[in-house]
Parts: structure tokens; sequence; C-alpha cells
């Protein structure tokens, strides 16, 4: 795979990650397990993320955000704890997904990830602050 394809598809795991974490987990494990999303070589590893037990944490916890979601000052509790998790999460995720490479280009696009899901959450959560 091309450096600018893993560019793209670590800093959108990334975007995805810092809006909505565990649905991202979720939706990407259903879209392999049903076959809709084809993994290429270099990111087989995000296989994991079809494995049944993953799928029934990220939907549970998923459902928990959801209704965590309704409620104004448990929203924000844990938007603040989620201001570290889903950056450090995204960065995994993405080093996840590129498997065996080059540990220099994989340790720039992880940190790239995180960088990413930290904006993207950080725009989120100033929105909504709003």
């Amino acid at each position: 795979m091309d450096a600018l394809a893993l560019l793209g598809s670590t800093l959108g795991i990334g975007v995805l990650s810092g809006f909505r974490l565990y649905a991202t987990v979720l939706a990407l494990g259903l879209a392999i397990r049903l076959n809709l999303f084809h993994l290429s070589k270099d990111m087989s590893a995000l296989s994991a993320l079809a494995d049944t037990k993953v799928m029934i944490v990220a939907g549970a916890i998923c459902a928990i955000e959801f209704l965590a979601d309704k409620i104004p000052w448990v929203d924000s509790l844990w938007d603040s704890v989620h201001t570290v998790v889903r950056p450090l999460a995204a960065a995994a995720l993405a080093a996840t997904a590129l498997g065996d490479m080059d540990p220099f280009l994989k340790t720039v696009l992880a940190l790239l990830s995180g960088g990413v899901a930290l904006s993207t959450h950080s725009a989120k959560a100033a929105t909504r602050l709003v």
C-alpha cells in the first residue's frame, strides 16, 4: 500500500475515533465481518475488530455513550475523560492497522492519528460548549 493511502486510512481512523470512538470500532468490525470492507494486506491486523468479543464490548460502550450523551453533566464528565481516551485509542488503532511496517513510519502515523483524534474531539467539545 502506498504512503498516501496509509496516511489517509490512519488519519480517517483518527477523525472518526475523535468523534465517536466506540461507534467507529463497532462499525469497522461489522463492515469487516459482513465483508462490506476488505482490508488490504498491510492493514490485515484490523481484522481483530471483527472478533465477536470486541464487537460486543464496543456495542455495549457505544450504548452507554449514547445514554451518557443525554444527561448534561454526565456528558461533560464523559467528554472530559475521553479527551485522553480517544487520542490514545486512535493512536493504538492506527498502530494496529499498520501491522508490521517500518517502526519509524508506524510511530509517526500513529501520533498523527492521535493528534487528529484530539483535534476532532476538541472541536466537537468546543461546539457543544458554545
